[in-house]
């Protein structure tokens, strides 16, 4: 019933991308998603293209809304929402698919709210690399369960989205339709698994994120770990990785390519984010953690093959053979036609 993408390493591997990919694939083969379900919070951006070369980014709504105008979109109540940001994805989602689309909207009661506060708070922990969000402060309020800390339900404009995500997956699943869940961030930059304490404020496991949307391990069909030939990191002491960091112009220096400047900078501090070579041992965590059944493999054009001691190819065949599961497609650019599906071995 449910396919879940989750990040591989640590954020930015093109989940995004890969979620609107799938989307297209179901629906090609004549098995649609019915329902999209994000979790996480808003500084996570999922960037992708449509087939139109229409360029979108979401922090809030499921990838899945812009490319399929008649499914369900579900907020579960572990997402940190901004009021700002949803409202603009919405009007988005509105100006593409018609007014209708405000009726396919579900926000769980308790999905939590990032106020103001919270994102002048994350200042003080910015010290070890940020989104600049407030997400993870929005977090440590919930938790504190203080009486302060206000949900969905506390807001009169959300009150019309708000209703349980375990009401309408029982709903689904009386049905017998399918749905996919969109995680956030990347399961290296989990709280309880990641290089603590430069890590997010959550765990972004499979296990995690269908907790979050209250989604039992019975619905799972398949989980998708997507992960980047060369991993990233957020700007300034965002911590290790378990390879080594590379500058931006060594990589270009490797791939034979100028990488333009937009790429290379995060989008709220206009920062350059930091940019590493290819661990197995990072790669080893990951797959154990996650379980992934399917891979996909992202920014292969980037993939600086005179620094590893591996081509492409025997990277993806090595991949396979540690996470006992395929390497189903491969990513070589931000267009909607830059991928190559893989044929199973």
């Amino acid at each position: 019933m449910i396919d879940v993408i989750v990040g591989g390493q640590f954020g930015d591997e093109g989940k995004g991308s890969v979620c609107a990919w799938l989307v297209d694939k179901k629906k090609q083969e004549g098995d649609p998603y019915r329902f999209a379900v994000r979790v996480g919070g808003s500084n996570a951006e999922h960037r992708f293209t449509t087939p139109n070369g229409r360029k979108f980014t979401s922090r809030v709504l499921p990838t899945a809304a812009w490319l399929q105008p008649g499914l369900d979109i579900i907020i579960g109540p572990g997402h940190m929402v901004r009021l700002d940001t949803l409202q603009k994805e919405i009007e988005t989602l509105v100006e593409l698919h018609g007014v209708n689309v405000e009726k396919r909207i579900f926000i769980d009661p308790l999905a939590g709210v990032i106020e103001p506060g919270h994102r002048e708070a994350g200042v003080v922990t910015a010290w070890r690399g940020s989104t600049h969000q407030g997400v993870g402060q929005a977090v440590a309020h919930k938790v504190l369960r203080d009486g302060n800390f206000k949900t969905a339900r506390d807001y009169p404009e959300l009150r019309k989205y708000t209703r349980s995500t375990w009401d309408l997956l029982w709903h689904y699943n009386c049905q017998g339709v399918n749905g996919i869940l969109e995680g956030n961030q990347g399961v290296l930059l989990s709280l309880n698994h990641g290089y603590y304490p430069y890590c997010a404020s959550k765990d972004a496991t499979p296990a995690a994120l269908l907790a979050e949307a209250g989604i039992p391990f019975k619905y799972v069909r398949d989980v998708y770990a997507v992960y980047r030939t060369v991993p990233m990191r957020v700007p300034g002491n965002s911590g290790p990785t378990g390879g080594r960091e590379l500058s931006w112009e060594e990589l270009e220096e490797a791939i034979g390519v100028s990488i333009p400047e937009g790429v290379k900078v995060q989008t709220d501090s206009g920062d350059r984010e930091r940019v590493f070579l290819w661990s197995w041992s990072d790669f080893t965590k990951s797959v154990l953690i996650c379980g992934p059944t399917k891979m996909v493999l992202t920014f292969a054009d980037w993939y600086p093959a005179e620094l590893m001691t591996e081509s492409l190819e025997e990277l993806i065949d090595t991949m396979e053979m540690i996470a006992d599961c395929p390497v189903v497609m491969m990513r070589y650019g931000p267009g909607w036609y830059d991928y190559q599906e893989l044929p199973v071995k």
